[in-house]
């Protein structure tokens, strides 16, 4: 499925001019153009270039089919023959420009307030992957993760193309947690803008906060093996996520009971009221670089 706001057209170029505009439209002449017409003749670029000059349009008019993005305010043409990237797949919706315009509004289950898509598949150190018909594939940290973490300092892609496990390091209140993806990937591209915007990986781990795209491997099938091994969605994830929810909860209890609300749930950003030790117990209990289920 491409994009809604991928659009095609056709662009017209002079191949003699000095500065190559591009005119968008159709074969047909309008107004003063002379270039599909037989008053190509009269152009002082063409009188200049030694070229046959049969038929009524200039044989230095170049036409191309193109496609590009309908809502952004200056359009970029890509040649129809190449990739149109992201656009032409359901990787579009994760594109910023879609996102801002589009507003998708998911109506997923909640378990105490945290998100569980249904079409996601899930890893034992809460790492979601999403994979479509097409093979196209794209990783990132689930809404657990980013509510624990509640902010981020910053961000580092340690693969970023190639056939790896997708592995980053988050740098969380001066601590390091290295993630990695249990499962290999083709890498195409990582979301380098969150190196910039770190905080965009909390606030929206599913949409904007992604952070690596590409196929499975050769190998590889999307269901079955391969890419989704040892991985979990639907409603096995479901209670996944209420198991790991209570764990927190009684993982912090035994901590500092002043970091929990009412309900017996973390507080928003307890994590800064831990000690170094107990952070990183935390990170080892719950997100360990390599992650295995236990009862599930």
């Amino acid at each position: 499925m491409s994009c809604p706001f991928l659009q095609e057209t056709l662009v017209r170029s002079c191949r003699a001019a000095g500065v190559r505009k591009l005119i968008v439209g159709s074969r047909n002449p309008v107004n003063d153009e002379r270039c599909s017409s037989a008053r190509f003749r009269e152009c002082p670029a063409f009188r200049n270039v030694d070229v046959a000059s049969e038929g009524d349009a200039c044989p230095l008019l170049e036409e191309r089919h193109v496609r590009y993005c309908g809502a952004a305010s200056v359009p970029h043409y890509v040649p129809w023959s190449e990739q149109a990237g992201q656009c032409g797949n359901t990787g579009y919706r994760f594109c910023d420009l879609w996102l801002s315009l589009a507003q998708p509004h998911r109506h997923d289950p909640e378990v105490q307030g945290i998100s569980v898509p249904r079409d996601l598949w899930y890893s034992p150190n809460h790492l979601w992957l999403q994979a479509d018909g097409a093979g196209v594939c794209h990783i990132g940290i689930d809404a657990f993760l980013a509510r624990v973490m509640s902010e981020v300092d910053q961000i580092s892609f340690v693969t970023n193309a190639g056939v790896h496990q997708p592995s980053v390091v988050l740098t969380v209140h001066g601590m390091d947690w290295a993630l990695v993806f249990p499962n290999r990937l083709m890498i195409t591209t990582v979301n380098m803008y969150l190196r910039h915007a770190t905080q965009r990986l909390v606030h929206d781990p599913y949409g904007a906060g992604w952070l690596f795209e590409g196929w499975p491997v050769p190998s590889g099938r999307i269901e079955g093996t391969g890419i989704t091994d040892g991985l979990i969605q639907g409603e096995q994830a479901i209670a996944w996520m209420q198991t790991e929810v209570e764990r927190l909860s009684d993982f912090v209890d035994h901590l500092d009971p002043a970091t929990l609300n009412d309900g017996g749930t973390p507080a928003a950003e307890f994590l800064r009221h831990l000690s170094r030790d107990e952070a990183l117990r935390l990170m080892h209990t719950f997100f360990p670089s390599h992650a295995a289920w236990g009862g599930v």
